[in-house]
């Protein structure tokens, strides 16, 4: 028998366990072959997609190899570790270091060549699918028909084989350090009974505590502050939650007679102090991962969803121009909204000019704060009354802040006679630089304008400013549905680019804004990443529950062994059942559990920042999650009970 035969044997013996490490690796080469068949495909390379969804795409792939290595890497070594008395035994029966190597790195290539393969049929297969779904999210108007790219297939081919070869051969020094009677004295050593520190229990409740009370605390304006530190707490306070904490909990029970001789709650207490201990930075492990999951997947599905809220907040006017960017009329722009069959419900004309500066004295300190856009009372007026909202009231001399989230500089004015200069890039130098007096009479709710803040003045000051800088009308249109103006909105946007100057950047809000348009931007790039969250998340599942699957195969052996014998003093098979399922719930949803405290913290933070809802996503999404965990519990659980009473 030849070292590849034997090899192929060990396999297809090993299948079980080789599972999940095989469908985990065809896993991640399916995800890296589609998204590199999207960034190689010609159609995308003609078109060319946006840099910056380019570059997230780049950062996925970067993702998904990373992840392959570091995941490969401590399957390989788990196998190793569980093998090492079989290893040791072929050693004692002559098989040399040079051998044992090469047989292990025949098996790791075998697995490794055939998840290479199955992931990218697997890819072929779904491809189609893939790149409809990511037309369609992107809001592509031509979806990216399907196309073979050999490109893709050689670096998927490459880049994992290099992955296996690597881990190969880094696997082959542990092997060469395999010490016979060590293996099988490991084998046979007694485990120690796992114990805890006090005084690391108080520092797991003295990091906790801390960040669960500054996340509860915090208000928009200290979350900055608090940020770091409630990420730092979190880290060390699950990490010692795990190694320490949850020792301590346990040996607590012990001491509960009632409970802890109740049926058969001493073995798999007992039993369960061993496992947390060893697996202690595995579950640690799981509990991060999933936290990033929860995090990413909540925070993106709920920019998705509220993209059109979003879009009416920022832009709450159908369409805004200014001036008349690439030769387009306000009568052009009411003959393509014709052409379309919007319904237009007001239609408005303001002037405005660029920032100014206010000068001001707090005693003998004197301040410069510079001003939003300058807009006349009556023209501000008269685009309310038409939308149906009551006119702003000026005193003559006066001017109201309009904004909905005022900086501070702009709270101070409230109330101040100010010098108005029409210099916005700071004081004149000398005193004639100040055009007019100004009294600020209060700080009002940004209406419907689509600005981010605005300074009405009365008309007459506002006339006296139109001499001495140059003044640009903003059109405004506001329609019965501004869904429906989508296709105008962009046959208007696609005129101004076409005639933007070459070069220059433009950028969104451009000259011409609509909320169609931002509702559309938001979409897209709100979906995009909601899509690649939801396919890291699930890269990231799957690394979770497959650590825990390893984990329990590597202890098969041992924990075989423990029944075997318990099994001559009475216990029965349906007792062995359910002191392993509840032992392997614990393994699966604690972790779990505490990821979904943690996102909820962190969301909690975001909710602060961003004024979204984050609950209902997480709730969806943490639900999904354990759906999918109790799934793959039930997998495992089942597998491994009958892989354990399989020789009892």
């Amino acid at each position: 028998m030849t070292l590849l035969q034997l090899a192929w044997r060990n396999v297809r013996h090993q299948a079980r366990n080789y599972a999940a490490y095989f469908l985990s690796s065809t896993f991640a080469v399916w995800m890296f072959f589609l998204y590199g068949s999207l960034l190689l495909h010609p159609q995308v390379s003609v078109d060319s997609l946006p840099e910056m969804t380019r570059q997230i795409l780049l950062f996925v792939e970067g993702v998904v190899a990373l992840f392959s290595i570091l995941f490969v890497l401590y399957a390989h070594s788990a196998f190793l570790k569980a093998r090492m008395k079989e290893l040791a035994t072929l050693s004692l029966l002559g098989m040399g270091p040079r051998q044992t190597t090469r047989m292990v790195r025949y098996e790791n290539l075998t697995i490794g060549l055939g998840a290479i393969t199955a992931g990218i049929l697997l890819g072929l297969a779904f491809l189609k699918l893939f790149l409809l779904g990511m037309s369609r999210v992107l809001r592509l108007d031509e979806p990216i028909g399907f196309a073979l790219s050999w490109s893709a297939i050689g670096w998927t081919y490459g880049a994992f084989l290099l992955i296996f070869l690597t881990i190969s051969l880094l696997g082959g020094r542990t092997l060469r350090r395999i010490s016979v009677a060590e293996a099988f004295r490991a084998a046979v050593r007694p485990k120690e009974p796992p114990t805890f520190s006090w005084w690391k229990v108080v520092l797991c409740a003295a990091t906790l505590g801390p960040a669960y009370y500054l996340v509860l605390t915090a208000t928009g304006s200290s979350i900055g502050d608090r940020v770091l530190w409630v990420l730092l707490f979190l880290m060390i306070g699950t990490y010692l939650l795990m190694t320490q904490g949850s020792v301590a909990i346990l040996r607590g029970l012990q001491r509960r007679p009632a409970l802890y001789t109740r049926r058969t709650n001493l073995l798999t207490i007992s039993q369960l102090l061993f496992k947390l201990r060893d697996n202690a930075k595995i579950l640690y492990m799981v509990a991060i991962l999933s936290t990033i999951s929860l995090i990413a997947t909540g925070l993106f599905y709920a920019a998705w969803s509220v993209s059109a809220e979003k879009a009416e907040e920022y832009w709450p006017v159908g369409l805004r121009m200014y001036g008349q960017p690439g030769g387009i009329t306000p009568d052009q722009v009411d003959a393509v909204l014709a052409q379309h069959g919007v319904a237009v419900t007001a239609r408005g004309e303001i002037p405005r000019t660029d920032p100014a500066t206010l000068l001001y004295a707090d005693g003998a300190v004197q301040h410069v704060a510079q001003t939003p856009p300058v807009m006349p009372l009556s023209a501000v007026n008269r685009w309310l009354t038409s939308l149906g909202l009551d006119p702003l009231a000026v005193a003559p001399g006066g001017g109201v802040l309009l904004s909905d989230d005022a900086r501070e500089s702009l709270r101070r004015l409230v109330g101040r006679t100010v010098g108005f200069s029409p210099d916005p890039g700071g004081p004149p130098d000398t005193e004639p630089g100040v055009l007019f007096d100004l009294r600020i009479d209060a700080l009002l709710s940004l209406p419907p304008l689509n600005e981010y803040e605005v300074l009405v003045i009365d008309d007459p000051l506002f006339d006296r400013l139109a001499g001495e800088v140059p003044v640009e009308t903003a059109y405004l249109w506001q329609f019965e549905s501004w869904r429906s103006s989508f296709p105008a909105a962009m046959e208007l946007y696609d005129r101004v680019r076409a005639t933007w100057p070459e070069g220059e950047p433009f950028m969104h809000p451009g000259p011409l804004v609509a909320t169609a348009i931002a509702y559309d931007s938001f979409q897209r790039s709100n979906g995009f990443a909601f899509f690649l969250a939801v396919f890291v998340a699930a890269l990231f599942f799957l690394a979770s529950g497959n650590m825990l699957y390893f984990k329990l195969f590597t202890d098969l052996f041992e924990d075989r062994r423990q029944f075997q014998a318990l099994a001559k003093v009475g216990i029965l098979p349906r007792e062995v059942q359910r002191v392993v399922s509840v032992q392997t719930f614990i393994l699966f949803f604690i972790p779990l559990g505490l990821s979904v405290l943690n996102a909820a913290l962190a969301l909690r933070l975001f909710t602060s920042v961003f004024l979204i809802d984050f609950w209902q996503p997480l709730l969806l999404t943490a639900g999904g999650y354990t759906l999918l965990y109790l799934a793959y519990y039930l997998v495992t659980r089942r597998t491994y009970v009958s892989a354990l009473l399989a020789k009892a």
